[in-house]
């Protein structure tokens, strides 16, 4: 029997995969563009280069996990990723939405709620009998609230009442402006012109907090409105379950913000249990390959792999 798992956590901007063995020693991190198949049409191009470099053939693979952006929101997206993944891996490979296995992660396979906040943004939910609810995901054109790109959306937005004058702030206007290298003047041609845009919007959401950490009160105020959608986000999954005793926790690069993490933290706090962590996503995907090879893990292999994968992801 194979002694190797693959574990494959994609997202909007960025994917990672991972390959680990019973020991919960990581032989192999690969990082690659993002394969959101809603706004990458090169997705599948961008998953083969990852594939590509896997050092072991499939065959020495036990199972491969992918977490996949967007995965069980479209019948015709879910079977072309699924075709994807069985083409390299073959039949010992699972596919799940990349929120899944940040659930995985962060929460060691127990119940509870995951709000995740990326490029675009989810609360995930499960409960004792393993049933499922989902809140938000639904993307950039009328969702994603909270997300990078939402926040990045809107600093675009502040920034344009600042020029306007509809915004008295000049150290956010000038703070945008020098990020992005253009002049008051150049910010609707530089828009429209972004090629593969919602990765590049969504990296503003660092600036406004980089401002925010300065005092700005307009960059404040973004991330607070992205906190309480957060919030909302973790609550209704709450209540889709009925969980009395629930248990929340984060994953996602906005949850870098300490304003937005300590918020949320703080706001739901008082409906539950605030737990940090207990892996990242990748871990969480290598989490679910080992139980669908039936291997015997638990806390303490998830936390020997996110430690490795410390170590070791680029």
């Amino acid at each position: 029997m194979p002694e190797w798992i693959l574990g494959l956590d994609g997202g909007g901007t960025k994917t990672v995969l991972a390959v680990a063995n019973r020991t919960g020693t990581v032989r192999q991190v690969i990082a690659g563009a993002g394969i959101n198949p809603f706004d990458n049409p090169a997705w599948q191009i961008e998953l083969t280069k990852i594939l590509d470099q896997v050092l072991l053939p499939p065959d020495q693979i036990a199972f491969s996990s992918f977490g996949m952006p967007g995965y069980g929101e479209s019948d015709t997206v879910s079977a072309l990723q699924l075709e994807a993944a069985r083409g390299w891996a073959g039949e010992r490979c699972g596919v799940q939405n990349d929120v899944a296995v940040a659930f995985a992660g962060a929460l060691a396979g127990e119940s509870g709620v995951l709000v995740l906040a990326g490029t675009g943004s989810m609360a995930w939910g499960e409960n004792t009998k393993h049933k499922v609810a989902r809140v938000g995901g639904w993307g950039e054109g009328f969702g994603d609230e909270g997300s990078a790109h939402w926040i990045g959306l809107q600093a675009l937005q502040k920034l344009s009442w600042t020029i306007d004058g509809r915004l008295l702030d000049a150290e956010f206007r000038l703070g945008l402006l020098e990020h992005v290298g253009i002049k008051e003047g150049e910010l609707i041609s530089w828009f429209y012109a972004l090629s593969h845009p919602r990765p590049k919007i969504a990296a503003l959401a660092k600036v406004v907090d980089k401002l925010a950490g300065l005092g700005n009160l307009t960059a404040k105020h973004v991330l607070l409105e992205a906190a309480q959608h957060l919030s909302q986000l973790g609550l209704a999954a709450q209540k889709q379950l009925k969980l009395e005793q629930t248990s929340f926790s984060c994953a996602g690069s906005v949850f870098k913000s300490l304003m937005v993490r300590e918020t949320v933290k703080h706001r739901l706090s008082t409906l539950g249990t605030w737990l940090e962590p207990a892996a990242s996503p990748l871990a969480g995907a290598l989490f679910s390959a080992a139980q669908n090879a039936s291997w015997d893990v638990d806390r303490s292999w998830l936390k020997q792999i996110h430690q490795d994968l410390g170590r070791n992801t680029p």
